[in-house]
């Protein structure tokens, strides 16, 4: 099986990772196999900044009824999203998708993102190849 070219979702993670506040740090969120960020409201603008400049298409609870079937069968099944969330997704070639979700906290003061890499066409790509690219291209801290 060839290696999947994903060039361009190296590029993203890249451009968002330099993109993030100074002291902000990346860990991986096992339950979602997506990489976590939480941060300050206070960082929103910059944060927000950085990464819908990156990602074609966003979605909140309303309308992510019009993203593509790809889109929402992975947020059916990886997230829930709830009002005032956000999904970003960027596709390429129909068979990978790189997904952000943005998910302010009830209390206001704190914003969570992940990003993950799924694989929805013919050529699959496992989870721990996707959480490897992940955490080399965003520089997620390891446990411990």
């Amino acid at each position: 099986m060839s290696t999947p070219d994903l060039t361009r979702f190296r590029e993203i993670c890249t451009r968002i990772a330099d993109g993030m506040p100074p002291g902000c740090s990346w860990k991986w969120d096992e339950r979602f196999n997506a990489a976590l960020m939480a941060f300050e409201a206070a960082e929103k603008e910059r944060v927000f900044g950085a990464v819908i400049n990156e990602f074609v298409q966003h979605w909140d609870v309303g309308s992510i009824a019009t993203a593509s079937a790809r889109v929402r069968g992975i947020v059916d099944s990886t997230f829930e999203i709830r009002p005032g969330q956000l999904i970003f997704a960027s596709e390429a070639n129909g068979d990978f998708i790189l997904l952000a979700a943005w998910w302010p906290w009830a209390n206001g003061s704190i914003i969570s993102m992940r990003i993950g890499l799924y694989s929805t066409g013919k050529a699959p790509l496992a989870p721990k190849e996707a959480a490897r690219c992940l955490r080399e291209w965003l520089g997620v801290k390891e446990e411990g």
